[in-house]
């Protein structure tokens, strides 16, 4: 039987469906069908080509990323803590090691990431802070979460990290720095910050650059393009979520 959380992450997962390509598609076509409006059918061929094209994948893949560019660790601004989000594999750890190496911040945080789909498998985070031990960090500079299944869980458990470890930390905004992929970084940007941190990005990866029209193939479906597209959209449909449900909770600001 699946507790509270995990449903919660299920229907997360779901919800999210209809505002994708892929569940435009099927609606369009879906609805074309069912009240023999052709016109419908139409539109739904045309969302399927264009979140299939390369040009169209690589320009919502830039704006996702907003431009952003790969920091060099000792250009890294000093803050209050190191925070690496679950997820993405090596390469957003390594960087939250070296960040603290670099004496970036007194304290590196990782999110124990879990899946269930994975029940077995060890907490990221667990796995990420036994690593950086063996490395020779110190154990009063790491810290890890608990079982966290997606972003908006990875902050708020953050936040109560900072709030054990600072007697006052709700009427201070703690200084992070923020671990995570280019094009996830925006999203996760608005979450953290919405959970009360002050949040300078640190974006890992090879950030997309701006896409260049070099023939007709980049209008041409590819299976590879639809996919990034609808990575992309999935970010977009979050970033656009959150930043409302922010603005909702703080109240306008003129």
């Amino acid at each position: 039987m699946y507790d509270a959380e995990v449903m919660e992450f299920y229907l997360h997962k779901v919800a999210v469906i209809p505002c994708l390509p892929t569940g435009m598609v099927l609606i369009l076509l879906a609805s074309g069908l069912v009240f023999r409006r052709w016109w419908l059918i139409g539109v739904a061929l045309s969302v399927f080509w264009l979140a299939s094209t390369p040009v169209v994948a690589g320009y919502l893949q830039y704006y996702v990323e907003r431009g952003a560019v790969r920091l060099q660790v000792l250009e890294a601004p000093k803050v209050d803590a190191i925070v690496v989000l679950s997820g993405g594999g090596v390469e957003r750890r390594n960087a939250g090691i070296e960040l603290y190496k670099a004496g970036a911040a007194p304290v590196l945080m990782f999110t124990g990431g879990w899946a269930p789909w994975s029940p077995d498998k060890p907490l990221e985070g667990d796995v990420s802070l036994q690593y950086a031990l063996s490395l020779g960090l110190p154990a009063y500079a790491l810290r890890t979460t608990g079982r966290v299944m997606h972003t908006t869980a990875e902050a708020g458990a953050i936040r109560q990290e900072f709030e054990r470890m600072v007697p006052d930390a709700l009427t201070v905004e703690p200084r992070i720095l923020l671990v995570t992929s280019a094009a996830h970084m925006e999203r996760a940007r608005i979450i953290f910050t919405n959970a009360g941190l002050r949040v300078s990005p640190f974006p890992v990866g090879t950030p997309v650059k701006m896409p260049v029209v070099r023939d007709v193939l980049d209008f041409v479906p590819q299976a590879g393009a639809f996919a990034r597209t609808e990575v992309a959209w999935r970010e977009l449909c979050g970033q656009w979520m959150y930043g409302v449900s922010g603005v909702l909770t703080r109240g306008w600001s003129y």
